[in-house]
């Protein structure tokens, strides 16, 4: 009986150690004083798996849908090699939260889990990307 215990403490000790996340945080970059609608599409210093990004400001003239002059917009970047070049791909998110920094987590070689973190009220927004292989694609929506 002692040795079932001691055996079963182990497969737990082991399978708790290979059951860690793989997943990282970001800061969200605040670029709002640059001006509206301002975004980085470098890839410079960046590598393949990295997410970066931005917080920026877009008004309503260009987007109905908002209630006030302007809101918060995020630009959402990951990085991956196509046709073997480093490739940004993005989606723009725009909001009236802030969100100050993110969670990223990879899925597998094309699908990112990326979470957007008001680190003060603990909002979440969940947003699952995709590598489109296409030379000219940005980065697809999945629902949640």
């Amino acid at each position: 009986m002692r040795h079932c215990i001691i055996i079963a403490g182990l497969i737990v000790s082991i399978s708790n150690s290979f059951a860690q996340t793989n997943e990282n945080v970001v800061f969200v970059s605040d670029i709002r004083k640059q001006g509206i609608a301002q975004y980085d599409t470098s890839i410079l210093g960046r590598k393949s798996n990295d997410v970066f990004i931005e917080r920026t400001f877009v008004s309503n003239a260009r987007h109905k849908h908002l209630r006030n002059d302007s809101a918060e917009s995020y630009r959402i970047h990951f990085y991956k090699e196509f046709d073997n070049k480093l490739r940004n791909y993005f989606i723009n998110f725009d909001s009236e939260d802030a969100f100050d920094k993110a969670s990223y987590k990879w899925l597998n070689d094309t699908i990112v889990s990326i979470t957007l973190i008001n680190s003060v009220t603990d909002q979440r927004k969940n947003f699952r990307m995709f590598q489109r292989l296409c030379e000219n694609c940005t980065a697809g929506l999945m629902s949640e």
